[in-house]
């Protein structure tokens, strides 16, 4: 076999291989800061421990820094978020899930980048509904009033 042809053979499998985590990042994101949804948890513990009508600031609760947070809603489009995250192609499919079912995909930012990120399955919380196009709710702005706790609801 030549060089010529042993080159050509290298050079294709570099871009199956490219191609393959492309795709692989597009289905599941590579997300450091992904973490289980302790910060869901945590305004779940709030709610518990407020009586109904007590504000809560979200800001008060994150044990990290953030100026802006986007809220995804189960079938919301990730092309959508990215673009109003100003997020590249390939970053966007690196960053965010392309999709979810149940809960809301928490995203946080700090300086215009990603901080923190988890799926929120909190029944307690109704986060804002998705605004088109998709607008980041500002940290000075993350407050919300206790309306209800249901009875069959167990606290945390």
């Amino acid at each position: 076999m030549s060089k010529r042809a042993l080159w050509k053979i290298c050079v294709l499998f570099l871009l199956l291989a490219a191609s393959g985590l492309i795709y692989v990042a597009s289905q599941h994101p590579l997300v450091p800061y992904f973490t289980t949804a302790k910060f869901s948890a945590a305004v779940d513990q709030r709610i518990w421990n407020n009586p109904p009508r007590a504000d809560i600031d979200l800001k008060d609760i994150a044990d990290f820094e953030w100026d802006d947070m986007f809220v995804f809603t189960p079938y919301a489009s990730r092309d959508a978020y990215c673009g109003a995250m100003s997020l590249g192609w390939l970053r966007c499919r690196m960053l965010l899930p392309a999709h979810h079912e149940v809960g809301n995909y928490l995203v946080f930012r700090r300086n215009g980048e990603i901080v923190h990120a988890e799926f929120s399955r909190s029944r307690l919380v109704n986060w804002p509904e998705t605004r088109q196009p998709p607008a980041p709710i500002r940290r000075e702005d993350a407050r919300f009033t206790v309306q209800d706790r249901t009875a069959s609801m167990p606290p945390p």
